[in-house]
């Protein structure tokens, strides 16, 4: 298949969540147009 589209873009997701303790982590890392975007909020259980 061709792409029409005048400008070419990559994206790619990857979202990973991590459960251990009674902690959860969550992390998505988003990159596109060779940029990186990386989040790492806060575990919403502390103990």
């Amino acid at each position: 298949m061709d792409d029409k589209r005048k400008s070419g873009r990559i994206k790619k997701s990857i979202k990973c969540e991590v459960y251990s303790d009674g902690l959860t982590f969550s992390s998505t890392i988003d990159i596109s147009d060779g940029g990186m975007f990386i989040s790492t909020p806060e575990p919403l259980n502390e103990n």
